[in-house]
């Protein structure tokens, strides 16, 4: 009898690179097949118009593609509508399949079993991580069980070879846009996208405003020099919006000097006598208030 060993595969049968691994999407944020994302931001930056946004972008560039939504944030009447609103029709709503999030949303045999049975199927959609991980988790600060449930979501989207796509949740104040919570749900994306409202912007219904989405983690280096995209959100008379996402020229992840914590928090450091407060900060720096107070918050930490 021959005994148990560890499955292994030799590095010459392993496909090379990433590069192959097709963008589903066309003018919105890049989607690829194989490939775990994710959406972050605080509440009312528009991470769910984007991804509904891509939903429409993915059915535009193939119209024979189906998307699978398992949502726990809204329901079927609310991302029919707004999918309407951004000039969906009847032929792109049929190829959108919804589903209200369960205890199976992130059942490895079940998702993929429902992606082969509506055929072609080119992206799958959870909103959110909380109400997800609410149903398939103790909490969302455990790292061993997300782990757990986001190594299934992985899974999932290679064996199906669809993309998949997390909204999620930044903790509010936070001078990062990385999921809240467990640093198992940052760690297990191929890529994440941070969503911030546009300095001077206030959402509404009625005027225009935008939202910047920067590049928070790119594992495999698809994205070349990771640049920010900024959302326009246009409400139109008649009930409609149109929401367009253009590349920009800088790049304001965590990691780069021209984030302007990065750029508060250095000049916050060179303030001779200190500040005493986030307020008194802001009064010796200027800028934008919210960016300075979180500037000043991972300064005290650093002390």
């Amino acid at each position: 009898m021959t005994a148990p060993v560890l499955r292994t595969t030799a590095l010459a049968d392993v496909r090379e690179a990433y590069d192959d691994l097709e963008c589903i999407t066309y003018k919105s944020i890049p989607l690829h097949v194989e490939l775990l994302h994710a959406l972050v931001g605080e509440g009312e930056a528009g991470k769910t118009w984007i991804a509904v946004h891509a939903v429409l972008d993915v059915l535009l560039r193939e119209p024979v593609a189906n998307v699978l939504v398992l949502d726990g944030e809204m329901n079927a009447q609310t991302w029919r509508r707004r999918l309407i609103a951004l000039g969906a029709t009847d032929d792109h709503l049929a190829h959108v399949h919804y589903g209200e999030m369960t205890d199976d949303a992130a059942s490895t045999d079940l998702v993929i079993a429902t992606c082969e049975a509506l055929r072609v199927v080119s992206l799958v959609v959870w909103d959110s991580a909380l109400s997800m991980l609410s149903r398939t988790a103790r909490s969302e600060n455990d790292n061993a069980e997300v782990s757990r449930v986001y190594d299934r979501l992985r899974e999932i989207v290679r064996r199906a070879r669809v993309a998949g796509l997390i909204v999620d949740h930044t903790t509010r104040g936070s001078s990062a846009l990385i999921s809240r919570g467990a640093t198992a749900k940052f760690n297990a994306l191929d890529i994440s996208y941070g969503v911030r409202i546009a300095d001077g912007c206030v959402p509404g219904p009625i005027e225009p405003w935008s939202s910047i989405v920067s590049v928070e983690k790119d594992r495999h280096g698809l994205l070349g020099k990771r640049a920010d995209r900024e959302a326009a959100f246009f409400p139109l008379s008649d009930g409609r919006l149109e929401l367009s996402i253009t590349e920009r020229d800088a790049a304001t992840h965590r990691l780069s000097p021209d984030n302007p914590v990065t750029t508060a928090l250095a000049k916050i450091t060179a303030l001779d006598p200190a500040p005493t407060s986030g307020n008194d900060a802001y009064k010796q720096i200027g800028g934008n208030r919210q960016v300075c107070l979180k500037a000043f918050k991972l300064w005290k930490e650093q002390q």
